[in-house]
């Protein structure tokens, strides 16, 4: 059986897996701060192709195949470039102090908002059960500075969940008011 959206998330799980081991390209293609401007856009989109460690690579590849794969066509093709740079923007505005950014997990947190959101349309009780967990997650890892699943080898960047977490919200809402009728 064929995953719903296989042909988006295979090459961005592939892309990933070489712009993580490929000698040299992490360096050039994560998101850093102090870039020259074209470098600086260019890891907007690229750094979240980068992962740090494997265990880094394995959790945000697992979320973001299994929500990528749960989500309609439309709102993961609108999610990928606006949560991609929202993230980018937020790490840029909030942590100037990172040498480089890398990885897939704010767009993940932005996927996993649409995909509780087509849940509350059918399943509430369990939207409201991965919503609450999405959030507690989040503030328990603020509060004691790391992640529950990738634990070694990088700095969680808490912000970025954030950031994309608003920004799958950002989205419904727009979705909503641009696909409401007009009167």
């Amino acid at each position: 059986m064929k995953s719903h959206n296989a042909d988006i998330i295979m090459p961005i799980l592939a892309a990933s897996v070489l712009a993580s081991t490929t000698p040299g390209l992490p360096a050039l293609l994560a998101l850093r701060t102090t870039a020259p401007w074209p470098m600086l856009l260019l890891g907007f989109f690229t750094g979240h192709l980068v992962h740090w460690t494997f265990e880094h690579f394995f959790y945000d590849a697992l979320c973001f195949a299994v929500m990528a794969s749960r989500i309609p066509r439309r709102q993961l093709l609108a999610a990928l470039p606006v949560s991609a740079l929202a993230v980018s923007l937020t790490v840029i505005l909030f942590h100037p102090e990172l040498p480089s950014y890398g990885g897939l997990s704010g767009i993940g947190c932005c996927l996993f908002i649409l995909f509780a959101w087509n849940l509350f349309q059918h399943i509430k009780p369990l939207a409201y059960l991965a919503l609450a967990g999405i959030l507690l997650k989040t503030i328990a890892e603020c509060t004691c500075g790391r992640t529950f699943f990738a634990t070694t080898g990088f700095i969680p960047v808490h912000a970025a969940h954030f950031a994309g977490a608003f920004t799958g919200i950002a989205l419904l809402f727009l979705g909503k008011t641009f696909s409401s009728p007009r009167g």
